[in-house]
């Protein structure tokens, strides 16, 4: 089980420790210990064992890991700058995301260290663009559950400078990765992460044009009419791809009243009249209000597409007009 994994890499940390820290002291004394890239390949280890652990978010995984790294800059303190120089000049790795996280979290709340924060924090943003936002290939869904603490950390500055660089030429070149992947995970943890994402996205986008193209691609992946990604048969799948095109609706940038009621005759109306299944109807019409709410004045088209709705056979859709 996903639990016995987790417990078998937690012991294999403690065992890691008290080997590091007895190989420490044996160099120290033998003066041999200045070999960079076994040093390298053992933090490596360390980093695996630890995204072994953060990767189920259901389970208290930072936590642990914040108790073993903990444990191990107590025994040797000075490992924490040289990891610091070695995450600098290492080869990027998946691994190193889980590791740099625990670093943020550490520095965070263990030592509050804001030099050191701030040194593992653009690390850890150069690595997620890197890794993440500019893969050709969708990363593997426990590689991606522990960067919430890398997430976390980018601020305006970093987002304009850093990510948002990365993500428009992702979004260019594989936007089926970018944003379908994590909307249309099996994992619903990863899921959860996707829409917060777009959440943050859409308090940080400051071009209302920005806004709409990305949610127009979004209603395009889930009209199928993206021939990247293919038609989405999964009911959960839709209702992310819904869900963040609603998120979307409480950005705080400026978004022209032509533009939304382009979006509400272009593809709300339609899709909404299309949809057989209830559920879906009730939740399209939900991430509709969320648009409508930025309108200044009723529009005739938003009235009539209420009237036309009342005329409709379907119980749920007329249940919930009439609400």
């Amino acid at each position: 089980s996903s639990r016995s994994v987790h417990t078998q890499a937690d012991y294999s940390l403690v065992y890691l420790i008290r080997l590091l820290t007895a190989w420490e002291k044996c160099n120290n004394t033998s003066g041999d210990g200045n070999d960079e890239e076994v040093n390298k390949s053992i933090m490596l280890i360390f980093a695996r064992y630890l995204c072994t652990i953060l990767a189920d978010s259901s389970s208290p995984g930072m936590t642990v890991a914040n108790k073993r790294i903990t444990q191990l800059f107590k025994q040797i303190p000075s490992l924490v700058e040289r990891w610091l120089k070695y995450l600098q000049s290492s080869e990027p790795d998946l691994a190193y995301l889980g590791l740099t996280s625990v670093l943020l979290h550490h520095f965070k709340t263990s030592e509050n260290d804001k030099q050191r924060y701030e040194e593992a924090k653009t690390l850890g943003i150069d690595l997620y663009c890197k890794l993440v936002l500019g893969t050709r290939t969708k990363p593997y869904d426990s590689a991606l559950n522990p960067c919430n603490e890398i997430i976390d950390s980018i601020d305006l500055n970093s987002f304009n400078t850093k990510v948002y660089p990365v993500l428009s030429r992702s979004l260019l070149r594989n936007p089926e990765v970018i944003i379908e992947g994590p909307l249309v995970s099996k994992s619903e943890s990863l899921e959860k992460a996707a829409l917060d994402c777009f959440r943050s996205l859409s308090k940080q986008i400051s071009s209302g044009e920005v806004v709409i193209e990305i949610t127009t691609y979004l209603f395009n992946v889930l009209q199928g009419t993206d021939q990247k990604i293919g038609k989405l048969s999964v009911i959960s799948q839709r209702q992310n791809i819904l869900s963040a095109i609603g998120t979307l609706s409480f950005s705080s940038s400026s978004i022209s009243q032509q533009a939304i009621l382009q979006l509400l005759e272009k593809h709300f109306y339609p899709l909404i009249q299309q949809e057989v299944h209830e559920g879906l109807i009730c939740h399209m019409l939900q991430q509709m209000a969320g648009w409508c709410t930025r309108l200044n004045t009723i529009q005739p088209s938003l009235t009539e597409f209420f009237k036309v709705g009342s005329n409709y056979s379907n119980v749920m859709l007329l249940l919930t007009i009439n609400r």
